[in-house]
């Protein structure tokens, strides 16, 4: 009956308990042979071959655990931690894989000798090693991975069985002695789904089980571990995946129940939905990939958004990401139709995240895809039926020059908040605040965007990666033909800059804004509470769609702008405008360059003063070819 198959089905249904326990924070606290109950009828190594109890010490409140009878006996000291003999134990978890991997020797040197069963796996026993290090600090490994290593060694003991029906289980069956198949979903190109009732947990508990087709047992360990990095990630939009194991040689994962319908066949069914469901639902998927790019272990690229990898969830209130490429190996390159033309498939640039996004955002909104299914090749075909601010929105993720594109999820969020803004309450001449600005003879407006201060994590204009920035948002606009957003952001390191976001449909020249000319703003030397932003002008010198920033005096910076840019500046706030070498006695090569100082903290000033240097001097340059 000892064999190797049957010891490893031991480890294995051991160390998943103590898996189960010590994810919500219980420690087992005395594992030893004692505590670990066979079933003797149990010969298949793919069912539960054991279980474990003396539970009554972890603080369960009493609750057992249902068992046959046990198989070992003889509890000694040598089960137990050092630090818990000694009395210094800090974490009774670290304790209990201390136990387990003693309890793992006690199995293939007692039951080896007299029952033939092979030499322990070298993967365990390399995790047996560094679980019974004297040392607590030292254990750097868990239940988990001795989980994992017992069922890999017992998947190539023993291989998938001639006739397998993994792909045909019927309701009433039962999968691993665990799992009974309420339903069978259509099956898929890589797997088929499950619902299955857990029979182990009770309490009609039920789960999506995932099956991968045979030729993806080869995979496992890939699976594993983006299977660990998703369990990192707590977020609704998210799916959550509970284990992963094999059974019958085929990789399966476990998974929460969520809809029975992907986005896809909710689409073919019911067309395209309403708008503001749609934004609803997106917003929640732009936070959720936020959060896995920015996850603490790395970032966690999906690869493969689209319709059929979304699940509507039964209540319709929200869109849950699955399939995060977790046996695909094969084809890292995720769906043609949802890839920039350009995109490396090996890559795994959030930026692929990000347009696959808008490009079903399109195909959810108007039921059709923007370059019809093909290869996203040239122009796209957008619906121009959209609200301008939602084809603005989609068009600069479309665009081919990545300058134009969001650099992470959250600006991608916060747009689409905008946008959202825009739709609900639009604004007109009326709705102007106190704070907006009518510039000079030029006809430039400066509207505040209404809303509160949003956060988002970027790369600064010195080149910090990831710090968290406050954004204050406002629109340039100049008649009907000049629209720009610009953005006021303040860096939790200190840097403050002002960029363009988006140039809508102005003309080319002010697309040149998104590319650069963002004027920094920094604390005045010596002078504390003030800030200075400098004021060089944009000039058209060679090209009329690519302006270059000119140092200038007063005077041309007046008439570039067509007011009085002191006495507009000064009634917004400012205390001074003139030359660095006049304001605090500057003496580097800049000292000669204009700047206005306000007070630290003033919006209204430095939104004004890049209105009036970078977007009212191009008003009146050649008009565009």
């Amino acid at each position: 009956m000892y064999t190797s198959e049957w010891c490893l089905a031991v480890i294995r249904d051991v160390a998943a308990a103590l898996q189960a326990a010590h994810r919500l924070g219980i420690a087992h606290r005395r594992i030893s042979p004692t505590v670990i109950y066979v079933d003797p009828d149990q010969v298949d190594p793919h069912g539960v071959v054991a279980r474990v109890g003396g539970w009554d010490r972890a603080d369960l409140g009493g609750t057992g655990v249902r068992t046959r009878r046990s198989f070992f006996s003889g509890e000694g000291q040598e089960f137990v931690a050092p630090e818990v003999v000694d009395g210094t134990v800090q974490n009774q978890v670290v304790a209990d894989v201390y136990s387990l991997a003693r309890v793992i020797e006690w199995i293939w040197e007692e039951l080896g000798p007299t029952a033939g069963v092979e030499p322990m796996p070298p993967g365990l026993a390399q995790l047996v090693e560094t679980l019974g290090h004297p040392d607590p600090d030292e254990r750097s490994a868990f239940a988990r991975d001795v989980f994992d290593a017992a069922s890999d060694s017992l998947s190539q003991h023993a291989p998938m069985r001639h006739g397998s029906r993994w792909d045909s289980w019927e309701p009433e069956d039962l999968i691993s002695d665990r799992f009974r198949v309420v339903r069978r979903f259509p099956p898929g190109r890589t797997s088929i789904v499950y619902e299955v009732e857990d029979l182990f947990l009770g309490h009609g508990q039920r789960w999506a089980l995932k099956v991968f087709r045979p030729e993806f047992s080869q995979n496992l360990d890939l699976i594993r571990r983006e299977y660990r990095a998703v369990q990192r990630i707590d977020h609704p939009n998210v799916v959550k995946v509970t284990w992963v194991f094999v059974h019958d040689g085929h990789p399966c994962l476990l998974m929460e129940l969520l809809g029975v319908r992907n986005l896809r066949i909710h689409l073919e069914g019911s067309g395209p939905f309403e708008q503001e469901t749609v934004l609803e639902w997106f917003d929640g998927l732009l936070d959720a990939l936020a959060t896995l790019h920015r996850s603490d272990g790395g970032p966690i690229v999906h690869r493969d958004i689209k319709p059929e990898n979304l699940i509507v969830t039964q209540e319709g209130d929200r869109l849950v990401l699955i399939d995060f490429g977790l046996a695909d190996a094969h084809h890292v390159g995720g769906t043609v139709g949802y890839m920039r033309a350009e995109a490396d498939p090996s890559s795994s640039d959030p930026d692929r995240d990000l347009f696959a996004l808008a490009v079903t955002l399109h195909e959810v909104l108007t039921g059709i895809h923007p370059w019809g299914y093909e290869r996203c090749i040239g122009p796209p075909m957008p619906d121009l039926d959209l609200p301008g601010p939602l084809l603005d929105l989609l068009m600069r993720v479309f665009n081919e020059d990545p300058q134009h594109w969001f650099g992470s999820a959250e600006e991608f969020r916060v747009a689409l908040a905008e946008v959202r803004r825009d739709l609900d309450h639009p604004v007109s001449v009326d709705d102007l605040r106190e704070s907006d600005v009518l510039v000079g003879d030029t006809g430039v407006r400066i509207e505040h965007v209404p809303g509160p201060t949003l956060e988002i994590v970027t790369t600064t204009p010195a080149g910090v990666p990831d710090v968290q920035v406050f954004v204050e948002r406002a629109r340039i606009e100049a008649g009907s033909a000049i629209r720009l957003d610009v953005e006021l952001c303040r860096a939790e390191n200190g840097e403050a800059w002002i960029r363009a976001t988006h140039a809508h449909r102005s003309p080319r020249r002010f697309q040149r804004l998104l590319h650069g000319l963002r004027p920094g703003i920094r604390p005045v030397p010596e002078h504390q509470g003030f800030e200075y932003m400098e004021l060089r002008q944009a000039q058209i010198v060679d090209d009329p769609n690519w302006p270059k920033l000119r140092r200038v005096s007063k005077e041309v910076l007046d008439e570039g702008a067509g007011v009085d840019c002191e006495g507009q500046l000064v009634a917004l706030g400012a205390s001074q405008l003139d030359t660095q070498e006049m304001v605090w006695g500057a003496t580097n090569n800049r000292k000669k360059d204009l700047c206005v100082v306000f007070g630290a903290g003033n919006v209204k000033v430095p939104i004004a003063a890049y209105a009036l240097t970078r977007v009212a001097p191009l008003i009146e340059s050649p008009a565009d070819p």
